[in-house]
């Protein structure tokens, strides 16, 4: 992953946050904005990786069944205490490898966290389309099932923003929600989706995790770095 390494920030003293927000895609695209986020950060071991059901198979709610990912840096277990977690605590949560067999929205955030952060193992979950309390509880949950477990994880929700718009209209798209993430405000970000401000694919991934982190003390965000289309954003 020569890339990885390419991509690395110069960086003297690393941030720690609770939850973060990345971009997905092809890495030559959204790579840069993935690799200062990342980069950045003091990573811990453990992650909950919150993306969206894309295809619409399976489930509406879910966390893969697999015991653990390939990766181009090796295998990387699902963290099966934190996993079993979430299925007490988020409600509608279930088990189901199908949902995730065609995503790509978690799987491309591995390879980032195993080479600077040394990942031991992470949860997966899918969101299909949900309602704004739809995800506060998925919110509510993470932040219960981290809490109960006890091991420093970091939540990432993984979205883009514009896809399709041209430039002119989807910058200040972007920032319009851009401003409603960073003041960590999850109705605000789902009330613009619902309005039709955004082909943004994540809402609801960004909104639990919102929710989530703010449950866990979470007060502030920053944004990182900003390239259309794509923005990294911490939660601190």
């Amino acid at each position: 992953m020569d890339l990885l390494n390419r991509l690395a920030p110069s960086v003297r003293k690393k941030e720690k946050a609770v939850a973060v927000i990345v971009p997905h895609g092809s890495y030559f695209s959204c790579g840069p904005v993935m690799a200062e986020v990342y980069g950045r950060l003091a990573l811990p071991p453990t992650a909950v990786i919150v993306g969206p059901n894309h295809s619409g198979i399976g489930e509406r709610l879910s966390i893969s069944s697999d015991s653990g990912w390939e990766t181009p840096l090796g295998p990387v277990p699902v963290e099966s205490e934190l996993a079993r977690a979430l299925l007490k605590s988020v409600p509608g949560l279930k088990r189901d490898a199908h949902a995730h067999q065609y995503e790509h929205a978690v799987e491309v955030q591995l390879p980032f966290l195993k080479r600077w952060g040394k990942l031991r193992g992470f949860v997966p979950v899918a969101m299909g389309g949900v309602d704004l309390e739809t995800a506060r509880a998925v919110g509510r949950g993470l932040a219960e099932a981290v809490r109960r477990v006890g091991r420093e994880t970091l939540l990432i929700a993984s979205s883009s923003l514009s896809r399709y718009e041209p430039l002119e209209l989807a910058q200040p798209q972007d920032r319009r929600l851009i401003d409603r993430i960073l003041a960590l405000d999850e109705e605000g970000l789902m009330e613009e989706v619902l309005q039709g401000a955004s082909s943004i694919c994540g809402a609801p991934a960004i909104a639990a995790v919102l929710a989530a982190a703010k449950g866990l003390g979470a007060s502030r965000a920053s944004l990182v770095k900003y390239e259309v289309g794509y923005a990294g954003i911490w939660v601190q």
